[in-house]
């Protein structure tokens, strides 16, 4: 025998054989017919060319040879078996850290009673949520990240979480003081506001299509600062409509424009085996998922 190949299967079916004193526990053990295991074993000492077991009585019991065998496999097998169920245990198992990367404005109207109702689930889970002003992609495996990039170059899941349908929003006084604009065109003459940078508008209605260039009068990278600037008359400014619904003071404006919109994503690295508290974490986001109106 140059290798261990086609042979492991039976050498554990003789170390059973050998522990139980018995090829009927060791058949039951491993779910084999008898006539299969004794098959089985008498291939094996041919294929080794040793005497492994020998019948004194209604026992089983090892040769020398197979004895010296068993002394040496047996602590192995044991350690293997051991090994793979603290595997597949750790795969079942719900604990460890995991991050989490979300929106601030979605966490705390959104998800944040999801988030609290599986931690009080799985007390053995530590998450870090980092409430992310810019976007972010996962950097390691018990990484998830709800924002608006999809991932696409490396090994990463990327499922559709939500889609944020915008508007253009401003406070009665500013609309009083400056005037409502009626055209896309009026927006270059009122002080534009923005939470991500975006100098890029796009807005439809029927067949129409108009793209404008703005220049901000302010940038601020968090949708909370910037609700509070708008309702303080600072100018107009596009919002997600589930957020501009719940602030009266704000006026929409153009609303026979449509917006592209944002898709949100949830995205994750791929990994063959993962762990259970990363899995039903994912799966207790998805079954939160709605469009946030």
């Amino acid at each position: 025998m140059s290798s261990i190949f086609g042979n492991l299967d039976d050498l554990f079916l003789f170390c059973l054989v050998v522990k139980f004193g018995s090829m009927q526990s060791a058949s039951e053990r491993l779910s084999l017919p008898i006539a299969t295991a004794s098959r089985r074993l008498t291939q094996l000492e041919k294929r080794l060319s040793l005497k492994l077991l020998e019948r004194q009585g209604r026992v089983l019991q090892p040769t020398p040879s197979g004895l010296a065998l068993y002394e040496r496999l047996q602590p192995q097998f044991e350690g293997s078996e051991l090994h793979l169920q603290e595997v597949l245990d750790s795969q079942h198992q719900v604990s460890g850290s995991l991050s989490l990367y979300v929106p601030i404005a979605f966490y705390s109207g959104h998800l944040a009673p999801v988030i609290e109702h599986f931690l009080l689930c799985y007390p053995d889970v530590r998450l870090q949520v980092h409430l992310a002003k810019e976007n972010h992609i996962p950097q390691h495996e018990r990484e998830l990240v709800v924002g608006f990039v999809e991932p696409k170059m490396g090994d990463y899941i990327a499922k559709p979480y939500f889609f944020s349908d915008n508007g253009l929003y401003a406070s009665r006084g500013y609309l009083v003081e400056y005037g409502t604009p009626t055209t896309p065109e009026a927006l270059y003459q009122h002080h534009w506001l923005t939470h991500d940078g975006s100098r890029s508008l796009s807005l439809s209605v029927g067949d129409q299509a108009v793209e404008l260039q703005l220049q901000p009068r302010m940038e601020v990278n968090d949708i909370t600062s910037l609700v509070q600037s708008l309702k303080r008359g600072l100018g107009i400014g596009e919002l997600p409509r589930h957020r501009a619904d719940s602030e009266p003071e704000l006026v929409e404006v153009l609303g026979e424009y449509r917006h592209g919109g944002r898709q949100a994503y949830l995205s994750y690295k791929r990994r063959q085996y993962q762990p259970k508290a990363m899995t039903l974490l994912i799966e207790a986001l998805l079954a939160a998922q709605k469009s946030p109106h």
